[in-house]
């Protein structure tokens, strides 16, 4: 089922030109192929046609998303620019726990007209909780999460630079279980630092209710070099208990084309209660795993095609505190979105910042 995001993503991006309203002027003119000469080479050739091949995808994209929105309604420019519409296509190789294993993933966040960009149709795979704050989602919810895709609208209540609410109602596949989440987010620049808190309450069918507090905080420390720490406490009504995770991170914009992100990461669990040796209860709080990586990004291909190389190791509780080597690449693809300024080459290069 993990291939059935891009079924979705694909449909919608082919079926997205026959959304237009009739009438509309905003014709495309199909790209001619060059010519051929005596210089031309294969690589010229391939050039080309991946240029071409992104550049009808990403305008039919945006038309739907953004042109046919305006055409239709006044596009709300106060809106946040996280808000846009956007999809990401990814395909993973990691080497975790002794095995291989490749992750397809697709994201899309679609703006629907005549809303002013208030409500989005959602479409994420959950992300894989046993990888890094930078690979997790807030939705993220249990370990099993890894193999289940969301689908679901979000309504946007407040977005400005501050303060940031949305609902997200929908439900995950294969097995359709319906879930509902509001997050509420609030950030600012004290100083040299710019703080971010945020809350989420949840409800699904399997795992009941749950909660999730993070906070974060970065700080440029030098030109091109970020600090950021994060602070997580999450709890579910299924899994008695809390779940900390703190994170460590530096962030190095080495170029405009690439950044170098080590990373340090303690996930602590604690329990109620738990059992000694002579079957008395008492409650309990200990390290489930300490995490060690360095992520290198680059972009690759102009402002839409990206790598990442991420090696590192691992100790885990269920493995008795072991070594465990930990190897992750990754290609990813943007549409609906560009880097030509300093601020979003940042975003692309370090997601997380």
């Amino acid at each position: 089922m993990k291939i059935f995001p891009f079924l979705i993503t694909c449909s919608l991006v082919v079926f997205a030109p026959f959304a237009r309203a009739e009438g509309t002027n905003d014709t495309q003119v199909p790209l001619e192929p060059p010519t051929e000469s005596s210089t031309s080479s294969a690589n010229k050739k391939l050039k080309y046609w991946t240029d071409h091949t992104h550049d009808y995808i990403n305008r039919n994209f945006i038309l739907y998303a953004n042109k046919t929105d305006l055409w239709l309604s006044n596009n709300d420019m106060d809106m946040e620019a996280n808000d846009a519409s956007r999809l990401k296509l990814s395909l993973t190789t990691q080497y975790m726990d002794e095995e291989f294993s490749l992750h397809p993933s697709s994201k899309l966040r679609l703006a629907l007209p005549r809303t002013h960009r208030r409500f989005q149709f959602i479409l994420d795979q959950f992300s894989n909780e046993t990888m890094p704050e930078g690979e997790r989602d807030i939705n993220d919810r249990r370990n099993r999460d890894k193999d289940r895709t969301a689908v679901g609208l979000r309504f946007i209540g407040i977005s400005n630079p501050n303060i940031h609410t949305h609902l997200d109602v929908g439900f995950s596949l294969p097995n359709i279980i319906p879930y509902v989440r509001a997050n509420a987010s609030w950030s600012r620049e004290t100083g040299t630092w710019k703080p971010r808190l945020t809350t989420q309450v949840s409800w699904e069918r399997d795992d009941g209710l749950g909660a999730k507090v993070p906070f974060e905080t970065k700080r440029e420390l030098v030109p091109r070099l970020w600090l950021k720490t994060y602070t997580e406490a999450s709890w579910l009504a299924c899994d008695p208990g809390l779940l900390f995770v703190q994170d460590l991170s530096l962030h190095w914009l080495r170029t405009d084309r690439d950044a170098i992100s080590p990373l340090i990461e303690v996930t602590a669990r604690n329990r109620p209660y738990d059992f000694d040796e002579n079957g008395h209860e008492h409650p309990n709080t200990f390290i489930e795993r300490v995490w060690f990586s360095i992520r290198y990004r680059r972009q690759i291909y102009m402002d839409w095609l990206y790598i990442e190389f991420e090696p590192g190791f691992y100790y885990t509780r269920e493995f008795d505190l072991k070594f465990e080597p930990v190897t992750r690449f990754k290609i990813e693809a943007v549409f609906g979105a560009t880097s030509l300024k300093r601020d979003d080459v940042m975003d692309e290069l370090a997601p997380e910042l």
